[in-house]
């Protein structure tokens, strides 16, 4: 069965209210950025037999491009489209991931672990957004 995009929108879009726990990857119960990106794809049967090792509250940079271009497909920010993954600076290095679910306005859905909010939750990526994406990306075996 092939995978169409608005199936990994509204099963990211289910997500939505879990709290933020960091290596979280249990639906309703705990999902970090990576958590939410990874459970998306294998509930749809997608990355059955890729394993994220665990990774401390501030990954490598490189070890993460080096995951993401290990199992996903780069692309260029002009060709992002519904279900594709962005990579955020938070500070210096990126480390955040959020998953395209809406193009107008651009809106993804990722997972908040801030002072006010620790949870996943739906953010318009506006220009200081666009400022931090380090790369975009798409699921592999998505129509």
């Amino acid at each position: 069965m092939m995978v169409i995009r608005q199936q990994l929108v509204d099963e990211a879009m289910s997500c939505l209210g879990t709290p933020f726990v960091h290596n979280g990857r249990l639906k309703g119960v705990g999902l970090d950025c990576a958590g939410l990106v990874e459970m998306t794809a294998r509930a749809l049967g997608l990355y059955q037999g890729v394993v994220i090792p665990a990774y401390t509250m501030s990954p490598d940079p490189k070890l993460m491009r080096s995951i993401l271009r290990g199992n996903l497909d780069e692309i260029a920010f002009k060709q992002i489209g519904l279900a594709d993954i962005l990579w955020f600076r938070i500070s210096y290095d990126p480390q955040h991931l959020g998953i395209v679910v809406g193009m107008d306005p651009l809106t993804i859905i990722h997972v908040l672990n801030s002072s006010g909010r620790k949870e996943v939750v739906l953010t318009v990526v506006h220009s200081l957004w666009r400022e931090r994406v380090a790369g975009c990306f798409r699921y592999r075996g998505v129509a």
